[in-house]
Parts: C-alpha cells; structure tokens; sequence
C-alpha cells in the first residue's frame, strides 16, 4: 500500500483549518526545560500556578459594614499520580503562596497561607 499522510498514524492534527503535521513538525524549537525522562514531562506531576487580585469593594450586610482593602494573592497546586496504583492521586495545593495577610470580609479574621493536601481516588 502506498504512503498516504491520511492514513499515517504518525500524523497529528494541527487544531487549525485541518491542516494535518507529523509530530516532528509540531515539536517546539527550543529545548525542553527539563529531559523527558524527568516527573514534569512524563506527565505524572502536573503543576499550576494561579493568582487573583481583589480591589478594595463595600459591605453592607446586617451588624457588617465597612471597606474591605484590596489584596493580590498566588496559589501553587502541584498532583501526582501514585505508582502504587493507576487510580490514586495525591494533589498539594498552597493558596496565599506568598502569605500575604488580608481579610476577604469585613468581621472576618485575617487570613494568611493555607495548605491543602488531597488524595483523589477514581473507580
């Protein structure tokens, strides 16, 4: 049988007007950050970072009036799949990275870092 790029399964889709590339086309210019024998490319950690930043904004609501301030904050989460089985995964999330201490409501206490550790199951 003849080669055919429709029928090559080493062909990728692009994701833009069908335009179809093989994955040594669509592998990027630079090197990676790390080798692919590391946790970070082999898919098993997946890392995320996030952040948010919150203007200063009123409340009025029964005995709790007043301003609330402004605050910016970063959140790192990090997951790994466990080897000892396919279906158990351990993700660590750390909101307020930097441990900026704000308040998210008038009356509330001042909140600092927060760490969460998951262990997530799926049957």
């Amino acid at each position: 049988m003849p080669y055919s790029r429709k029928t090559d399964p080493r062909v990728c889709a692009a994701g833009r007007g069908g335009e179809r590339r093989s994955p040594a086309e669509t592998k990027p210019d630079f090197p990676p950050a790390f080798p692919p024998d590391r946790l970070a490319c082999s898919g098993l950690v997946r890392p995320r970072l996030s952040g948010r930043a919150i203007e200063s904004f009123p409340v009025s609501s029964g005995d709790y009036i007043g301003r609330v301030p402004g605050y910016v904050v970063f959140d790192a989460t990090a997951g790994v799949r466990l080897p000892v089985r396919q279906n158990l995964r351990l993700q660590v999330t750390a909101y307020n990275v930097l441990d900026n201490r704000h308040q998210e409501f008038v009356g509330a206490p001042v909140i600092g870092r927060l760490l969460l550790t998951e262990l997530h199951v799926s049957f």
